[in-house]
């Protein structure tokens, strides 16, 4: 199951691999990013958070892309949906850091009972388990088997979806210039500056710096959302 991309270093070049259901457009785009910035560094050397800046930036390029293509209302039922669910996936994953946190800290202590009351309580500062619920399946046990086979993923996640948010806002008022800071970001990755350096020589904020939050919210807000 699932989708993802892979360098094959025999064969010096990027695959992508697409399991039962998961053939929907945004996939597609979404690694069609892994697979660009692959072309240029192996995906195994690219840092996380950058890499899904890639492949997240790429979605929000393509809904942009897609302004006139399409029946306006709904474009904008489904960029507002998309623009939903990529704030959702922030604030969720941003939750998911801080519970991997409290897990790996206190993992000799706590009992199984005590980890379940510990996400209730990480939960509840965060909106409440029933946002959780909304969005997530069973997230008792999905939470429980993230941190084990994913740990650490989830900030990734959501610093790089900040990242890709701010490529689309930049895209709303001058899509060639939002698409030139993509290709710096992909074409030119300098594996030393890790992820915040590549960012910068982009011309992409820092998500750890409020600016880049208001600079997000004052172009998304100019679009009337």
């Amino acid at each position: 199951e699932g989708a993802f991309t892979v360098y094959l270093y025999e064969y010096e070049k990027p695959v992508c691999y697409f399991g039962p259901g998961y053939s929907d457009s945004m996939t597609v785009v979404h690694e069609a990013g892994h697979y660009y910035a692959s072309m240029f560094t192996p995906s195994d050397m690219i840092q996380l958070d950058l890499a899904e800046t890639h492949s997240q930036g790429n979605e929000w390029l393509f809904l942009t892309h897609l302004k006139g293509e399409m029946n306006e209302k709904i474009y904008e039922a489904v960029t507002d949906f998309h623009l939903y669910m990529g704030v959702v996936n922030i604030v969720i994953c941003t939750l998911m850091d801080e519970y991997e946190e409290y897990v790996f800290t206190n993992a000799d202590t706590l009992t199984p009972d005590q980890l379940d009351k510990a996400l209730d309580q990480i939960a509840a500062s965060y909106g409440g388990k029933a946002f959780l619920e909304t969005n997530v399946t069973d997230i008792s046990s999905y939470w429980k088997m993230a941190v084990v086979e994913n740990s650490a993923y989830y900030i990734s996640y959501a610093v790089s979806g900040i990242a890709a948010l701010e490529l689309y806002s930049s895209a709303l008022t001058d899509y060639s210039a939002a698409q030139a800071t993509y290709c710096k970001l992909v074409e030119n990755i300098d594996i030393e500056k890790g992820f915040l350096g590549n960012l910068s020589a982009a011309g992409l904020g820092s998500p750890f710096r409020r600016e880049t939050y208001t600079h997000i919210a004052g172009l998304i807000s100019a679009r009337g959302e």
